[in-house]
């Protein structure tokens, strides 16, 4: 199967979706627990748009050709978790990126990193952890991720 996200997009909607990633967008990691996986954590990364006119969120969710769509009181959001997209629309938008360039990069890492050891696991957890650092409503959260694997295996080592 071809990956066709984004494949309609001219170099200036390009950019014009990183400016608007920068201004009003998300970029996420997220660490979950999942008992079938043998280091029993997996990280994953999420993009989101935010605009309080649909139009806007439609025309991008036509363009990058991947995601949903929702309304969430008064905004419309259009958000991927499905990592091979998210992966495509980082690396095709990291050039033009300004504001968030730096969280694409760590959401890549994270993503191009496997998780083949408890040491890679934590190192995951900590681009995850700097990744949210550089996020406005979770910069607070310090070393939550990290703590949470390493509080988990010593009580389970």
């Amino acid at each position: 199967m071809v990956n066709t996200v984004g494949k309609n997009c001219s170099e200036a909607d390009k950019a014009y979706i990183a400016g608007f990633l920068d201004a009003d967008g998300a970029i996420m990691a997220h660490v979950e627990r999942n008992s079938e996986l043998i280091y029993k954590f997996r990280v994953r990364v999420s993009i989101a748009l935010y605009q309080s006119q649909n139009a806007v969120i439609e025309w991008m969710y036509k363009k990058l050709e991947t995601g949903s769509v929702t309304k969430q009181r008064n905004l419309y959001k259009w958000n991927t978790t499905d990592q091979n997209a998210v992966r495509v629309i980082l690396t095709v938008l990291k050039p033009y990126l300004r504001v968030k360039k730096k969280q694409a990069e760590l959401a890549l890492s994270i993503m191009n990193t496997p998780i083949c050891s408890k040491r890679k696991l934590l190192y995951v957890a900590t681009l995850a952890d700097a990744l949210c650092s550089l996020n406005v409503r979770s910069q607070n959260s310090g070393m939550k991720n990290v703590t949470m694997i390493k509080e988990y295996f010593s009580c389970n080592d």
